[in-house]
């Protein structure tokens, strides 16, 4: 981006993203004093004196807090909740959350500055589930969008294919005797894998994150009561368990020596990140969009100018000029913890 697009662009990046002239940061992996805190996954969102946030999402990070053990706990920064769909003003700024449809809580920001609405898209996710708000699209001028895979190769095969294949793969080690571990985001993907085995009858244990994170789920009326945290105890019965992908070498999954293993999420579909995995099977479940869900979500904003929150995105870039759309890249997205 050349110096001249960037004074046009009212966003800048710091360790985080920064609306110019302004107090306010988005998801910024840096300590801020007030930052807009899109989902509870985002790394480093405890981190800040102060955050806006919906209140499913500020109830995430607390209960998130709580786990990480051995007296341990996150600091827990001051939240300013609001509900979806109510405006308020911050100053001489006009915000107003709407749903992102990642997970319990997920929320993208409609920022009112300058005589311009500027979208801060957060994480987004077309294919409406269960467990969450559906995503809204909202008309822009500025639209920015985090994005971690934008190569025209990542597009995800539908749902309830991915979810059958997982349940079988699930049921057949149960049947053979096997326990079965599967690893995946301990937010988002790792509540919707525990509502399809418990929806078909089937019992989950989970590392604390998971089950910390399904309790909020159930307050919040989405009942995944079924999910047991797992014990110290030694057991000899099947299992099928829940863990934390960035946790995939916990000496607790000792005792589960010739379990079968499998990744779950948009990982999945990344040749790299399954090798990193090792394990027996990958099922690109994602509570995130594809490339073809990020296009039409997009187009639907219909913004005047994209700013892809982004490492280098050349498919993305020329497939939106293509199009017509204005588009810079800025910074890198907030990344979560993988491995």
């Amino acid at each position: 981006m050349t110096a001249s697009s960037r004074d046009h662009t009212p966003f800048e990046y710091h360790g985080g993203l920064h609306l110019r002239e302004t107090i306010l940061w988005m998801d910024a992996v840096e300590p801020r004093p007030l930052c807009f805190v899109s989902h509870a996954g985002v790394r480093g969102a405890q981190e800040h004196q102060k955050i806006i946030s919906t209140a499913h999402t500020a109830d995430l990070l607390r209960a998130l807090a709580a786990t990480h053990g051995r007296g341990r706990k996150a600091r827990e920064p001051q939240a300013l909740v609001t509900p979806t769909g109510r405006k308020f003003t911050l100053g001489n700024l006009s915000l107003e959350l709407f749903p992102s449809g990642h997970c319990l809580g997920s929320a993208s920001l409609l920022v009112r500055h300058e005589g311009q609405d500027l979208v801060y898209a957060g994480d987004i996710n077309p294919r409406r589930g269960a467990l969450t708000q559906p995503l809204e699209a909202r008309h822009c001028d500025v639209l920015v969008l985090p994005v971690r895979q934008a190569r025209r190769e990542f597009v995800l095969p539908p749902r309830e294919q991915v979810q059958e294949s997982l349940l079988r793969y699930v049921q057949d080690g149960l049947e053979d005797g096997a326990s079965v571990v599967i690893f995946c985001q301990p937010l988002g993907e790792a509540q919707e894998v525990a509502h399809l085995l418990l929806h078909n009858e089937i019992q989950v244990k989970a590392h604390r994150r998971v089950d910390m994170a399904c309790r909020v789920y159930s307050e919040a009326g989405i009942s995944l009561d079924g999910v047991k945290q797992l014990g110290r105890t030694k057991s000899t019965n099947p299992a099928v368990l829940i863990w934390p992908l960035s946790l995939r070498n916990s000496p607790t999954l000792r005792k589960f020596s010739g379990a079968r293993t499998a990744l779950v999420g948009p990982e999945a579909l990344d040749p790299e990140a399954r090798r990193l995995a090792s394990c027996d099977a990958a099922f690109p479940l994602s509570c995130r969009a594809d490339y073809n869900g990020l296009i039409e979500y997009i187009k639907a904003c219909q913004p005047g100018k994209v700013i892809l929150h982004a490492e280098p995105t050349t498919d993305l870039e020329q497939d939106l000029r293509a199009l017509g759309m204005e588009v810079t890249s800025l910074g890198q997205p907030t990344q979560m913890d993988l491995f």
